[in-house]
């Protein structure tokens, strides 16, 4: 039997069609998979960056518990050290005090004697006071060293 010809144009219509419903559906397959690549690849960075500014986050944040540890302890050194100094100079001021309250009294040598005392605590302090200006003016430079590291990060 002879097939009729719009038979056979029927069938090569319908096998190129089924062909290149095929072709579609694999390219667009294959389309579908590189945007997945990507949107994986992408996610991934994503993560790998919210990571990485957590751990930066609790870096600085450890740096900042250090700095304020530290200052708590400074300033308690600062409190007892202002303590003890205030009890010094109590104590300096009450024996200035004795001394003033004899002075109408005293002889001449206990007299010398209080002055070259007097001459010597007063050296004393102005060595203790020069020191401690020293380390006031090197502690300030180290803030202000860190401040400038600070502020260049």
């Amino acid at each position: 039997m002879i097939v009729p010809l719009w038979v056979k144009a029927l069938v090569v219509a319908s096998v190129i069609a089924a062909i290149t419903f095929a072709a579609n559906n694999y390219l667009s397959s294959v389309e579908q998979r590189g945007y997945d690549r990507a949107v994986s690849e992408y996610r991934m960075k994503l993560i790998e960056a919210q990571n990485d500014a957590i751990a930066e986050r609790n870096r600085l944040q450890g740096l900042v518990d250090a700095a304020i540890k530290g200052r708590s302890e400074r300033e308690k050194t600062i409190q007892k050290s202002a303590a003890a100094t205030g009890a010094l100079v109590a104590g300096v001021r009450d024996e200035l005090d004795a001394i003033r309250d004899g002075l109408s009294i005293a002889t001449i040598d206990a007299l010398r004697h209080s002055t070259a005392t007097l001459s010597v605590v007063f050296g004393e302090c102005t060595e203790r006071y020069s020191g401690l200006a020293e380390k006031s003016d090197r502690h300030v430079s180290d803030i202000r060293a860190m401040t400038e590291v600070g502020a260049g990060k």
